[in-house]
């Protein structure tokens, strides 16, 4: 077993540098996924396992791609939270619609987007309420920490498990029953980008700075303290357009010309 000490020390690096703050409650499983892992690569000692996470060897990026899968939750599927597909679908989408109907290019960030279900969902919905979506430039880009869940969202196949609650239209229109499961068409894949991204350690560079319309973070702040929380935003400002938006679970939050860049508006 991994030492107190040692898994002390494991949670303290994870949250300076991801900003994930592991609960009391979910130290035990973790030390036996540690335990396994450190049998798994034949390391002498749990000390060897926490040189490999603090020092800059080969081994670094990928095992902490490995305690990473350990300590977040690939929990998502389509059209999930019916108040928040409400908000975008008949306020906060056509609202950017209609502001972007001049330049015909939408760019929305789903941070923390998990295997994809939620972009994609934003991508189906997007194609319902833009008729000539072929002559938009719409820039869906998803980011998660987690490698594993980056891998499966741009294979886009899902079980059966994901489609929960969802109307049988959509799986019917969308998708294609294959062995694996089903896969999401091609027209609607093509839309969507996925990148593994720290929020907290990272620059978001995946648009130009003050060009984006939209950004869902749905339950991700519910891993960070409140330093890593106003770290993730000021980034977050930083890529705004005017009157971009950020969507939080049951609140929004607006920055307009009429707000300095380190100002929100919370309604």
């Amino acid at each position: 077993m991994i030492s107190p000490d040692t898994l002390e020390r494991i949670v303290l690096l994870t949250l300076a540098k991801t900003g994930i703050k592991i609960r009391a409650e979910d130290r035990a499983k973790l030390s036996q996924k540690l335990s396994q892992r450190i049998k798994a690569l034949a390391l002498k000692n749990d000390r060897e396992y926490l040189d490999i996470l603090s020092q800059n060897c080969d081994k670094h990026k990928s095992e902490w791609d490995h305690l990473i899968s350990f300590i977040t939750t690939g929990e998502s599927y389509f059209f999930r939270d019916r108040g928040q597909i409400n908000l975008l679908k008949h306020h906060l989408l056509p609202d950017a619609i209609q502001k972007n109907k001049d330049s015909t290019t939408l760019n929305i960030l789903s941070a923390g987007c998990s295997t994809g279900e939620e972009v994609y969902s934003l991508a189906i919905i997007l194609g319902e309420l833009i008729p000539n979506l072929d002559n938009w430039n719409i820039n869906l880009v998803g980011v998660d920490i987690n490698i594993e869940a980056i891998s499966k969202a741009r294979k886009g196949i899902y079980p059966q498990w994901s489609f929960r609650g969802v109307e049988n239209h959509y799986r019917s229109v969308y998708f294609r029953h294959k062995l694996e499961g089903w896969e999401i068409i091609e027209s609607v894949k093509k839309r969507v980008k996925f990148y593994q991204c720290n929020l907290v350690a990272d620059e978001i560079s995946f648009f130009p700075i003050g060009s984006v319309d939209l950004i869902i973070c749905r339950n991700v702040f519910i891993y960070f303290d409140r330093d890593k929380i106003a770290t993730v935003l000021t980034k977050f400002i930083r890529t705004f357009a005017a009157r971009g938006t950020i969507n939080h679970r049951t609140y929004r939050i607006t920055r307009t010309r009429d707000y300095p860049s380190t100002g929100f508006n919370l309604f």
